[in-house]
């Protein structure tokens, strides 16, 4: 029997929009790897630049193709912009599942275009960072900045903006992406319990082994369910029956893809293949509120 997560509804979940994920150049690889720690590298790289004018407190752009991605598509670019909404609240962020209230922003968080190739993500910058202060709508005008900075400009390419408002501790990243996703199934309104599951799922970046259950190695038993708190949502994570090494943030990043592209883009299901350095993990997300297809199947026949 496949076991079952529960996930918990939280306060701040409402207000998450979307996100991203797939295989990687290695100018990719070191924006994932500069993106998945604790964002000091990027806090002393670009903190003492000058490339947008400004003071201190202004809020200014580093574009870097070599660390954020080279000709990002603008059209997606402000496709993932126009799902920030324009909240003008001062919203506390922080790191998933690390003991903060319910009430703040999950990190990690990002917004992908319907496209997915286009993406913001909010992170914290300095040392010993543990929380930042923010409004969606600073976010907003961040990303703004960031793709007439950066995408639009005549070197087309990613990077990030600083000193953004609040309490300039978060900084947005402008990436680029080359999913591997494919749409299928069909979801009506449950379509928003999706993002329960994308604001309260694992996220963790220690490196482990997913492979099937009872295989010698494993840490992390395959096939693995996780429901949305009302059950209308489905995660299934599988193995194509080898041992292969990944992080549980790359299946974030798999579930943001998926949301972005399929739930919130066309309100289908969809599957991402090829996770894990053996590309031999995927993951699929579906409806459990069977929705009539055009060919007479539902929504809950794709399973893979």
């Amino acid at each position: 029997m496949q076991p079952t997560v529960h996930i918990v509804l939280f306060t701040a979940t409402f207000l998450l929009g979307s996100v991203l994920s797939s295989p990687f150049s290695p100018a990719r690889a070191e924006t994932l790897s500069m993106l998945n720690g604790n964002y000091s590298s990027l806090w002393h790289k670009f903190s003492n630049t000058t490339s947008s004018p400004g003071n201190i407190n202004s809020l200014r752009t580093e574009c870097s193709g070599e660390h954020f991605g080279l000709n990002p598509v603008i059209s997606d670019c402000q496709c993932a912009r126009d799902h920030i909404s324009p909240d003008f609240v001062q919203h506390m962020w922080g790191i998933r599942h690390t003991g903060l209230p319910d009430t703040y922003f999950p990190l990690p968080y990002r917004i992908m275009g319907n496209r997915g190739l286009c993406f913001f993500q909010a992170v914290l910058i300095g040392d010993d960072t543990r929380t930042a202060r923010a409004s969606l709508n600073q976010i907003r005008q961040a990303a703004d900045k960031l793709i007439l900075d950066c995408a639009a400009s005549e070197q087309s390419q990613g990077g990030i903006a600083l000193n953004i408002g609040g309490d300039n501790m978060l900084a947005v990243a402008l990436g680029t992406y080359e999913p591997t996703v494919q749409c299928r199934g069909a979801f009506g309104p449950e379509w928003t319990s999706c993002r329960d599951i994308l604001g309260d799922m694992p996220a963790y970046k220690t490196e482990m082994v997913f492979g099937p259950r009872g295989a010698p190695g494993v840490q992390q038993p395959l096939p693995l369910r996780i429901e949305s708190s009302d059950d209308k949502c489905l995660l299934q994570i599988f193995s194509t029956g080898s041992l292969d090494s990944s992080r549980w943030y790359r299946m974030w990043e798999a579930m943001t893809a998926v949301f972005s592209m399929c739930i919130r883009g066309t309100r289908r299901g969809g599957v991402f293949r090829g996770i894990g350095d053996l590309g031999s993990l995927f993951l699929s997300v579906k409806s459990q509120n069977p929705v009539t297809l055009p060919d007479g199947g539902s929504a809950s026949d794709a399973r893979s």
